[in-house]
């Protein structure tokens, strides 16, 4: 796979005249791949940090109990297998973990993380996975959620962090 980058990105930056990331952390990481430095053609730009207009609908969310909320797609990277464990590891321990909303569709290699957050007889009742959810309900799943989780392995500062942080909510995010 890196090897692939590599050769990619030697065809691209001969016709590159500026490179564009979201953030610091995703420019130092392509550098690593880049033999000369790039730094004077790089620019970062945040991802965008304003809600959408909350909805008129009333949306099933704002009757649930209090829910923690993780957005983005179910793959490797995104380490969803750290929630399960940890909410399983909570009942294991003999507390009621607090419900957990994960948004987000189903990417590459992901079968094995849903069907375990999905399928878990003991957590069916804390852990919900939600697709295809409009920009409206998104507002409101964000609105009313305690607070976010980003547990991603490699993402640098995602969308979802951005998001959360321009709804008030705090982010617990790994380093």
């Amino acid at each position: 796979f890196d090897q692939t980058i590599k050769e990619w990105i030697e065809i691209i930056d001969d016709v590159v005249d500026q490179y564009l990331f979201i953030s610091q952390y995703s420019m130092m990481e392509f550098q690593n791949y880049v033999s000369k430095d790039i730094s004077s053609i790089s620019e970062v730009i945040e991802l965008g940090t304003s809600p959408v207009a909350s909805s008129t609908g009333n949306h099933q969310t704002q009757k649930q109990a209090p829910y923690i909320l993780s957005v983005g797609t179910l793959e490797p990277r995104k380490n969803h297998i750290l929630l399960y464990y940890t909410w399983k590891n909570l009942l294991l321990q003999g507390h009621t973990p607090p419900k957990l909303i994960i948004i987000g569709s189903e990417g590459w290699m992901s079968s094995t993380i849903a069907s375990l957050l999905r399928d878990d007889p003991e957590l069916k009742a804390f852990i919900s996975i939600k697709h295809k959810v409009s920009d409206s309900e998104l507002d409101t799943y964000y609105r009313n959620c305690m607070f976010t989780i980003f547990p991603s392995h490699y993402e640098g500062w995602g969308l979802p962090i951005s998001e959360s942080i321009s709804y008030g909510k705090f982010c617990i995010a790994s380093n």
